[in-house]
């Protein structure tokens, strides 16, 4: 038998006792969570296949939970026999894997209109009945929508406050300051944002914009505009965050998903019912945003369509009909335009309209877009160049995109997209102020 292996801690050199090394991993290792959510997995899987724990249908999709490593939700349609049968699968799985729940920190709503059933439930349920809100990942879901904003915005602002207060005096320059609110408050400030993007009042983001320079100046006039503060380095300022605009780029970063049309996503799929017989990605940069209704209980997409479409408006863009308009858009379908006809010219030539070209450019870009005209059907063809060669399409189609819109076509990827738009927007809102060194 092979000798175990000890290791021992040299302090001050002086060597202590020697301790086993076991299996494991280290403290702070990367493989540690990945092994986790490995394991983690397999109960998540037999969530999602035991039939018995039935889970809310939106449309076709089906959704029992949603899991972040070790904070899972789940969303029961059958509370009585779910529950039970869910008790009995994490109680297995928890002999296998020696993981258990704590059902008492565990907490739940419970949506039930027959106040003997509720009554029964709460009797029967381990975990603890919430009448109000549920703290997840930081964010508080409460049992009412109203709710929403003063249970994590209201609460957020005085977080903000309160750590402004502790560090009001410590001994730090004004750009000392401004790093502790970029490294400290801006994290905070935008996974809320990002976690919760509702309609919040403008107020509130003015008031945190106030505290936040109240913080820089220490309660004294401000030396410098803001304006200029905000600026890059290389152009006068030091890059302070304008939290305004970081919220209308988040608000209006779902939008991009929409272009994309990623079915892959289960909350795409869940969220597209919504806009139904349409789709999400028929309300950029295309016809269908005409004529969309939105419900009233539509609190995150109607509030990114709005930023979204105003945004366009302030750049004196047209939001229907753009060089990215896809060449599979609501424009082109409406022409009745046979599917394989709208493949090939996706294969050969392009996704845009801008590359198919308008007018006397129509599919004369390449010499591969010229030997299309003669495979394409006829009937379609008439119907492309009748639509490419109106008036409004020449005006908004035949130009180069602007790089508002080039954030949405080129990018495969959402890396980087808040900051993205939100150099977009701080562009748009940059306002001419005076420079004293040329006065």
């Amino acid at each position: 038998e092979k000798s175990k292996p000890f290791r021992s801690i040299i302090l001050n050199g002086q060597k202590l006792k020697a301790f086993p090394l076991k299996s494991g991993t280290r403290q702070g290792c990367p493989l540690s969570p990945l092994l986790f959510n490995i394991v983690l997995e397999t109960l998540a899987r037999a969530i999602r296949q035991t039939k018995e724990i039935k889970g809310i249908k939106i449309g076709k999709e089906e959704l029992k939970l949603s899991l972040f490593a070790d904070d899972m939700i789940l969303y029961l349609e059958d509370p009585k026999g779910s529950t039970k049968k869910l008790l009995e699968l994490i109680n297995e799985f928890s002999k296998v894997a020696g993981y258990k729940i704590n059902t008492h920190k565990s907490k739940a709503f419970l949506y039930i209109s027959d106040k003997t059933s509720e009554t029964e439930m709460r009797k029967n349920t381990p975990f603890t009945i919430s009448s109000k809100k549920i703290k997840y990942l930081g964010i508080n879901l409460t049992k009412e929508v109203k709710d929403l904003y003063n249970e994590n915005y209201r609460t957020l602002k005085r977080e903000v406050e309160e750590d402004l207060r502790r560090w009001k005096n410590i001994p730090c320059s004004w750009i000392g300051r401004t790093n502790i609110i970029k490294m400290a408050i801006l994290p905070k400030v935008l996974y809320r944002f990002n976690a919760m993007p509702i309609k919040i009042p403008t107020a509130f983001l003015v008031e945190i914009d106030k505290a936040i320079m109240k913080f820089i100046w220490k309660n004294k006039r401000p030396r410098i505009a803001k304006a200029i503060l905000s600026r890059k380095c290389e152009s006068g300022g030091i890059a302070i965050p304008d939290f305004k605009l970081y919220y209308r780029a988040i608000v209006t970063k779902t939008a991009w998903y929409w272009y994309q049309n990623r079915r892959v996503d289960q909350w795409y799929r869940i969220e597209d019912t919504e806009t139904n017989p349409q789709n999400y990605n028929f309300l950029i940069f295309d016809n269908g945003a005409k004529s969309m209704q939105w419900r009233k209980d539509s609190i995150f997409n109607k509030w990114c369509w709005e930023n979204w479409k105003s945004i366009c408006n302030k750049m004196k863009l047209n939001p229907f009909l753009l060089p990215c308009t896809k060449v599979n858009s609501k424009w082109i379908k409406e022409l009745d335009i046979k599917p394989e006809t709208l493949h090939l010219i996706e294969e050969k030539v392009g996704y845009d309209l801008h590359i198919v070209g308008s007018g006397s450019k129509f599919l004369n870009r390449t010499p591969i877009a010229q030997e299309l005209i003669t495979r394409i059907n006829k009937w379609d063809l008439l119907k492309l160049k009748s639509f490419f060669s109106a008036r409004e399409t020449i005006r908004e189609v035949n130009r180069e995109p602007t790089s508002w819109e080039q954030i949405f076509t080129p990018h495969t990827s959402d890396r980087a997209l808040i900051f993205r738009i939100y150099k977009e927007l701080k562009k748009l809102n940059n306002k001419i102020t005076n420079n004293p060194i040329n006065k």
